[in-house]
């Protein structure tokens, strides 16, 4: 795994969860590994956007995979401020906090948590339409529901 791979994953669990408990930040970490090893449809490439296909930077920064990294995000800013300046990012508690969280997910810690969930979003939020049709989440951990399969 390249380095950008795991700072990217890092900043993708802080732009997505870090007001939220490290269990819920290692789930996203699953989700994101999990989309990793289902395979090139998450890891589309952009030409041009200079990110290497069937990398763990392209499942979390390939267009609308995750929404921090949407330029219309309001996380979206932040994440840039800490991928341009990696070592200033490890002073902030709850980037490393994301950054455990991905260093633990790497390791196997929390996987039967979430299964194969390839989708989830924040409990405050319906079902996204453009997913399809709803279906039963695999796992509620009170933060995010999360979703193996999608109809």
């Amino acid at each position: 795994m390249r380095s950008i791979d795991l700072l990217t994953m890092a900043a993708t669990i802080y732009g997505e969860a870090r007001g939220t408990s490290q269990v819920d930040r290692e789930d996203i970490a699953h989700v994101i590994l999990n989309r990793f090893k289902d395979g090139p449809d998450w890891m589309k490439s952009q030409r041009g956007d200079g990110i290497p296909d069937f990398t763990i930077e392209a499942v979390c920064r390939d267009p609308w995979q995750f929404s921090c990294w949407n330029m219309n995000d309001p996380n979206y800013p932040k994440l840039k401020r800490l991928m341009k300046t990696p070592l200033k990012a490890l002073e902030n508690e709850r980037f490393l906090e994301c950054l455990e969280a991905a260093l633990r997910a790497f390791n196997g810690r929390g996987q039967k948590r979430v299964g194969k969930s390839l989708h989830y979003h924040a409990k405050s939020m319906n079902f996204p339409s453009a997913w399809g049709t709803p279906v039963e989440p695999y796992r509620d951990n009170g933060f995010h529901l999360f979703y193996e399969g999608i109809k």
